[in-house]
């Protein structure tokens, strides 16, 4: 990890663990051992969404669920204070894609 890179994911772990929304992940803490930093998350039981999207297609009533979760999800993080990439991310919402 860079130098710079560092402070900017130990900030970004403040605004995730201050986050408290049913579709985020809660995160506990942030370790470090060896040069290398790591998020302590919640453990979230079941399959994630690649495994699922890997075995195939999902029906309309099934993905639609899912993508409303993701939409609000999203909408939480934005929401949720002064995050670095907010401005990046209403620019390339204007062209249809979302980047965090």
């Amino acid at each position: 990890m860079t130098p710079t890179a560092s402070p900017a994911f130990g900030r970004e772990a403040q605004v995730l663990a201050a986050l408290n929304h049913p579709n985020i992940a809660h995160i506990h803490g942030l370790e470090e051992s060896g040069g290398i930093r790591a998020l302590v998350m919640e453990l979230v039981e079941g399959e994630d969404l690649s495994q699922r999207i890997a075995r195939g297609a999902l029906p309309l009533d099934e993905a639609l669920p899912i993508a409303r979760q993701i939409a609000e999800a999203l909408d939480a993080g934005a929401r949720a204070g002064d995050h670095p990439s907010r401005s990046q991310a209403r620019e390339h919402s204007r062209c249809g894609r979302m980047a965090w």
